[in-house]
C-alpha cells in the first residue's frame, strides 16, 4: 500500500460549469438510476416532507435512466409527488446543474464523483452521504451537508436546508473550491510531477 500513489480525484470544465442565477431547485444527477446511487432515497425523503418543499417553494429533478426508473415513476405518482418532482431522463447536466441550488450525491462513496466535481463549479449546495473514505478535500462542510444512507437522515438534511436563511445558503456555494481542487491544471500538474519522477 505504501508504495500506492493515487490520483487527485475528479476534475472538470470549470467554464462548461459556472454559477448562474440560483432557482429553488433539488437536482439529483446519474447517468444509472441504480440502486448504488440512492435515487430511492431520494424520493422516500422527499415524501416525508413533501409538505415543505411545496411551502419553501422547490422543485426536485431526478435525471438520467436505468433499471429503477419506472420503480420511481411509479413511487411518484402514487405518493402525489407530480407537482415536486419531476424525472427528465438523459438530457445534459450543464443545461441544469449550473441553476441548482442543490445538488445530491448519495451513492456509497461519493469519491470520485464527476457530479459532485460539476455542482461545486457551479456553485451549488452538496448534499451527500457520509462515508468515511471520502477524502475532506473532495467534500467538507464549507460547502456540502451530510446525511446518512437513510431516507429519514436525508430528509432531515434537506429541511434544514430549507429552513436557512437566503444569506446563509449563499455562503455554502463551493466555486472557490473547485477552482482549487478541481481544475484541470490541478491534476496535469499531478501527473507532470509523476512523470518527472519516473524520468529520473
Amino acid at each position: 500500500a505504501s508504495k500506492i500513489t493515487c490520483t487527485p480525484g475528479t476534475f472538470t470544465d470549470l467554464t462548461l460549469f459556472h454559477p448562474e442565477k440560483k432557482q429553488k431547485l433539488l437536482l439529483f444527477s446519474a447517468a444509472r438510476l441504480s440502486e448504488d446511487k440512492g435515487p430511492q432515497i431520494l424520493v422516500a425523503a422527499l415524501k416525508q416532507i413533501a409538505d415543505s418543499i411545496r411551502q419553501y417553494g422547490y422543485q426536485a429533478i431526478i435525471i438520467g435512466r436505468g433499471y429503477q426508473e419506472n420503480e420511481l415513476q411509479t413511487e411518484i405518482q402514487a405518493n402525489h409527488l407530480d407537482d415536486i418532482v419531476q424525472m427528465l431522463g438523459y438530457v445534459s447536466p450543464q443545461d441544469y446543474i449550473p441553476t441548482a441550488e442543490v445538488v445530491f450525491s448519495l451513492q456509497r462513496m461519493n469519491y470520485p464523483s464527476q457530479v459532485v466535481a460539476e455542482a461545486c463549479a457551479s456553485g451549488c449546495c452538496v448534499i451527500a452521504s457520509k462515508n468515511a473514505l471520502d477524502p475532506t478535500e473532495f467534500l467538507n462542510e464549507s460547502f456540502a451537508r451530510f446525511c446518512n444512507r437513510n431516507p429519514q437522515s436525508l430528509a432531515k438534511v434537506i429541511l434544514a436546508y430549507l429552513e436557512l436563511p437566503q444569506e446563509q445558503k449563499a455562503e455554502l456555494h463551493a466555486r472557490i473550491h473547485a477552482e482549487k481542487y478541481f481544475s484541470i491544471e490541478y491534476s496535469v500538474n499531478y501527473f507532470s510531477g509523476l512523470l518527472s519522477k519516473l524520468t529520473r
